[in-house]
C-alpha cells in the first residue's frame, strides 16, 4: 500500500483498485478486513505508467479524479457510487484510497518489500543515482514536482522544456511521453462522449419532429424549427464551427403548440459546415439532449455562396431631358436649346459598369461678343442631330472612367465628337465627375459635376461648366468681303454656367427634375436657364 510520493502507505490507509463497474455501482476489491465501513468515502485515483525521462526507467503515477462513497460492504469487496464530478471516466483499474482507517491488527505481517515493489498499487521511486549533469538534475526536480499533476500538466511541462531547450538530449524522450499522454486522453475522451451520446439517445423521446435542413448556404440567415411533446417548456439550439470547443446558444421561440423555431444568424454561419445540437427545457428545469449532444453534435454542411462571380441583376433606365441656357440678357441672340433621350444598362460595380445610348438635338444660335453687342450683327444659326453610345468603366466600387462617342449631321454635312469623364464615387451614391467634351461646329465645355445622394426621396445635382458653345467654331465667309456680312461668324466666346438641378423621386424608380442655370460671357453679357427631366429605372 502507498501514498502519492511515498514507498508505503501510512498505517491509517487502505488501497485497492477498481474490478468492474455495473452501470452507476463501482466494485472494489476493498472489504471489511481492510477496515472500512459502509458510507466511508475513497478517493478514486487514475494510474499512469510514465518513463523517466533521465534513467529510462517506467515509472508509475496516479492523479485524482475524484471521490466515491462505499454503499455496501463484504469481507473482500465493497459496492461504491461517485460522489460530485468526477474529472475523468472511472474505469477498471483505477486506484481507490481509504483513509482514516483503525490500526491494522499487530499479528498481520506487513508484506515483504519486494512483493510490495511488485504490487500495482506501488510506485517505486524514480529517483535516479546522484550525478553532476546540470541537466539531468533540472530534469528529475521537474519530473519529482510533477508528481500526482493530471496529464494537461504533464505534457505542458514536457514540450515547453523541448520548446526552450530543443537541442536537449532528453528532447526526444519528452517528446514521445508528450505524445502517449496525448494518446491516453484522446482514448479516454472517445469513451466519454460515446457515454455522453448514449446517455442522450435516451433522452429524444421529447422530440417529436425534426428535419435538418438541406440546402443551407454560408452567410445567409438559416430557420431551424422542430416540434416537442407538451412537457418541453422551452428549447435552445447551440453552434459551433467544427473543431471549436465552444458552443454559441440561439434560444428558440414557440410558434405554436409544441412546436419552436430559432434564426441562425448569417454571422454564426461561416466556413464549409457547423456542428448543432438542441435541448429541450422541461417543467423541472432539466435541460434534455433532443438533437445531437455537446459530445456528438449533428453536422451541418453548408453551401458556399460566391457573390463575386453570380451575375449581377442588370438595372435599365430609360430618361428624357431638356436644357435652355441663354447667355445675353433674353436677347436671343446667344442661347442654346439641346433635348435628348437615353436607354442606360448597369451591369455592376466594376469592370463594364454600364452601356447607354441615345439621340439628341443641339440647336442655338450665337457669335462673337463684340460682334453681337458692339457692331449689332445677327448671331449664326448653329444646330447638330446626332446618336451617340456611352460606356462606363468601373475600376473599383468608387471609381469610374465614361466615354461618349457621338456622330450627326450640321448644315455641313455629317459631324462628331465625344466626352471623356472620370467618376470619383459610385453612381448610385454621392459622387463627383470631371471632364470634358466636344461637338464639332458648335464647340467645346470644361464639366464639374457633383451629385447629392444624401436625400433619397430628392436628389440633387450642382454642375459647373466653362464652355464656349453654341458658337465656339469660327467660320469662314462665303465669298463675301470681311466686315460686309451681316452674320457674325467670329468664334464664341468663353464663359462659365452654373447649374442647379432638385429632383423628386415619386415612385422607387420613377423621378422628376427641374433646373435652373445661369450663365454668362461677362457681367453684361448673361442671362438665365431652365431645363427639366424624367427617368424610369427598372
Amino acid at each position: 500500500m502507498f501514498v502519492l510520493g511515498e514507498r508505503e502507505a501510512r498505517a491509517d490507509e487502505a488501497a485497492g483498485v477498481v474490478l468492474e463497474i455495473q452501470g452507476e455501482d463501482l466494485l472494489l476489491d476493498l472489504g471489511q478486513t481492510t477496515g472500512i465501513s459502509e458510507g466511508a468515502r475513497v478517493q478514486l485515483w487514475r494510474p499512469v505508467r510514465l518513463k523517466h525521462p533521465v534513467t529510462g526507467k517506467v515509472v508509475t503515477d496516479r492523479f485524482l479524479i475524484g471521490t466515491l462513497q462505499v454503499i455496501q460492504l463484504r469481507p473482500s469487496i465493497s459496492l461504491a457510487q461517485v460522489v460530485g464530478t468526477l474529472r475523468r471516466t472511472p474505469q477498471a483499474g483505477d486506484v481507490v484510497i481509504a483513509s482514516g482507517l483503525p490500526p491494522a491488527p499487530a499479528k498481520q505481517p506487513a508484506r515483504p518489500a519486494k512483493e510490495a515493489s511488485g504490487s500495482p498499487y506501488d510506485m517505486p521511486s524514480s529517483s535516479p543515482p546522484r550525478q553532476e549533469d546540470p541537466e539531468a538534475a533540472a530534469l528529475v526536480a521537474m519530473f519529482e514536482g510533477l508528481r500526482g499533476a493530471e496529464p494537461a500538466a504533464r505534457i505542458r511541462a514536457y514540450e515547453e522544456h523541448v520548446r526552450t531547450s530543443p537541442a536537449s538530449r532528453f528532447a526526444p524522450v519528452l517528446n514521445e511521453e508528450a505524445q502517449a499522454l496525448r494518446r491516453m486522453m484522446t482514448a479516454e475522451h472517445k469513451a466519454w462522449e460515446q457515454k455522453a451520446t448514449g446517455e442522450a439517445s435516451g433522452k429524444r423521446d421529447l422530440l417529436l419532429a425534426f428535419s435538418a435542413p438541406v440546402g443551407a448556404v454560408a452567410g445567409v440567415p438559416l430557420e431551424l424549427a422542430m416540434q416537442l411533446r407538451d412537457e418541453a417548456r422551452g428549447a435552445v439550439v447551440h453552434l459551433r464551427a467544427p473543431g471549436q470547443p465552444n458552443y454559441q446558444a440561439f434560444p428558440m421561440t414557440p410558434v405554436g403548440r409544441g412546436y419552436f423555431s430559432a434564426v441562425i444568424p448569417a454571422s454564426a454561419l461561416g466556413g464549409k459546415g457547423v456542428e448543432l445540437f438542441a435541448e429541450a427545457a422541461t417543467s423541472a428545469g432539466e435541460m434534455v439532449a433532443v438533437v445531437g449532444s455537446s459530445a456528438a453534435p449533428e453536422a451541418l454542411p453548408l453551401e458556399q455562396r460566391l457573390p463575386d462571380h453570380e451575375p449581377a441583376p442588370i438595372e435599365k433606365t430609360v430618361a428624357v431631358s431638356t436644357d435652355f441656357a441663354d447667355y445675353n440678357r433674353m436677347r436671343l441672340n446667344d442661347y442654346m436649346l439641346q433635348v435628348e433621350g437615353m436607354v442606360s444598362l448597369r451591369y455592376g460595380d466594376t469592370g463594364i459598369r454600364a452601356l447607354r445610348t441615345g439621340f439628341g438635338v443641339y440647336s442655338g444660335v450665337g457669335g462673337d461678343v463684340d460682334e453681337l453687342d458692339e457692331d449689332d450683327l445677327d448671331p449664326r444659326d448653329v444646330g447638330l442631330t446626332y446618336g451617340y453610345l456611352e460606356t462606363e468603366i468601373g475600376f473599383s466600387h468608387g471609381a469610374s472612367l465614361i466615354g461618349r462617342a457621338l456622330v450627326g449631321l450640321d448644315e455641313g454635312g455629317v459631324s462628331g465628337g465625344g466626352q471623356l469623364m472620370f467618376r470619383i464615387g459610385n453612381d448610385k451614391h454621392t459622387n463627383l465627375i470631371l471632364g470634358g467634351e466636344l461637338l464639332g461646329g458648335i464647340g467645346g465645355r470644361g464639366i464639374t459635376q457633383l451629385e447629392l445622394a444624401s436625400f433619397w426621396r430628392f436628389p440633387m445635382l450642382f454642375r459647373v461648366e466653362v464652355t464656349n458653345q453654341p458658337a465656339g467654331a469660327k467660320i469662314e465667309p462665303d465669298g463675301e468681303p470681311d466686315g460686309e456680312s451681316d452674320v457674325s461668324r467670329g468664334a464664341g466666346d468663353i464663359g462659365a454656367r452654373g447649374v442647379f438641378q432638385l429632383g423628386w423621386r415619386a415612385l422607387d424608380a420613377l423621378v422628376f427634375s427641374v433646373r435652373a442655370s445661369y450663365q454668362g460671357r461677362n457681367i453684361e453679357h448673361a442671362g438665365p436657364g431652365v431645363g427639366a427631366a424624367v427617368s424610369y429605372q427598372w
